[in-house]
């Protein structure tokens, strides 16, 4: 039986959650108060539309990675699957409020715009693009995609991390 986590269809919608999860962390980033986000909130509401069918922790939080995995690659292909390191007992709420909070403390350890760059991957855009949308020169951009990769890649191989 095929695995419909790698079809097109479902790497969409893959990336549309992640971006409705992804977009009150960029706009907290134009407010002083950009601590900290309320993680559980945006999870409970972006995944609201998005739980209409049973899907296993472990495949929803494992397809996540690899959306923002292919994001960052400049070539657009159907992702490769990678190890999980993932429990199937754990409860979906917790799991991916402790996820996007991973996300968003990573980002901005490696830069401000780390956010802002990775939703406009998720977006579609390029990295020339995304240069000049932010005023911001281009070999910068690709550093910030470069360091997102590896930490991404180290916390996934690893299995370290608030999952």
């Amino acid at each position: 039986m095929k695995d419909d986590s790698c079809t097109q269809e479902k790497t969409e919608e893959y990336r549309l959650l992640l971006l409705r999860m992804l977009a009150p962390i960029r706009r907290s980033n134009e407010t002083p108060l950009q601590f900290e986000i309320n993680s559980r909130s945006i999870v409970m509401a972006s995944l609201a539309d998005f739980c209409r069918t049973n899907l296993s922790v472990n495949k929803l939080l494992t397809a996540l990675d690899q959306v923002v995995a292919n994001a960052l690659r400049d070539k657009k292909e159907c992702f490769v699957p990678m190890r999980s390191s993932y429990s199937e007992s754990m409860d979906l709420l917790p799991v991916m409020t402790a996820w996007l909070d991973e996300i968003f403390h990573e980002t901005r350890k490696i830069d401000p715009l780390a956010i802002e760059i990775l939703g406009l991957r998720l977006e579609g855009m390029d990295s020339r693009t995304i240069s000049e949308k932010l005023e911001t020169g281009l070999r910068l951009v690709e550093q910030i995609i470069l360091d997102i990769q590896d930490l991404r890649a180290n916390r996934i191989t690893t299995g370290s991390g608030a999952c």
